[in-house]
């Protein structure tokens, strides 16, 4: 799992420092080829590729309102839109979550404590790395409340469902004809 924390946040880094550094779309082409090439490595559970772009749209919806609200402000300049850098960013995080299901599935818990600290503290990071700044003090506890919930049940939906499994239970009786009242 640190392995593959690692990687994705190298891939993080790559696309705020092409953001920054208008490096443009062959380090975020890079990022999502890179993310994809993990997904399909290491994938373990089979996931509806909808529930990934859902979920990543779902972020970049969140980054929209967020500037569109004042919570932060790129650097670039004003936007109603994220940028795509930031759309990439949110793609390589949907392509990422599987891998985190087998540690996580069972602890979604500590996911929302995971999500309520770690995703406003990438954001800290782009705020560092000069690429946004937050609008107001409340900004974080909004980011805070967001991941708190949005890593915990974005597990939860895509995680494999033995409630959805096919059964294999037969349809046949489990007793015998004679043992059957008549």
């Amino acid at each position: 799992m640190i392995l593959l924390t690692a990687l994705f946040y190298v891939l993080w880094f790559a696309c705020v420092y092409a953001s920054k550094h208008d490096l443009g779309l062959w380090v975020y082409s890079f990022s999502l080829l890179a993310a994809w090439g993990l997904h399909k490595e290491f994938k373990l559970y089979p996931i509806s590729w909808w529930k990934l772009l859902f979920l990543a749209l779902t972020g970049v919806t969140f980054d929209s309102l967020a500037l569109k609200f004042g919570w932060i402000v790129l650097a670039a300049g004003a936007t109603q839109f994220a940028p795509h850098w930031l759309i990439a960013l949110w793609i390589v995080f949907a392509l990422a979550l599987p891998l985190y299901l087998p540690w996580f599935q069972n602890r979604l818990w500590m996911t929302s404590i995971l999500g309520a600290v770690t995703g406003p503290l990438s954001y800290a990071g782009g705020k560092k790395l000069d690429v946004l700044s937050f609008g107001n003090n409340t900004a974080i506890f909004y980011y805070a409340l967001f991941w708190g919930a949005y890593f915990p049940l974005s597990l939860w939906w895509i995680r494999p469902r033995q409630d959805l499994a096919p059964t294999t239970k037969s349809l046949a009786p489990t007793e015998s004809p004679a043992e059957l009242p008549s």
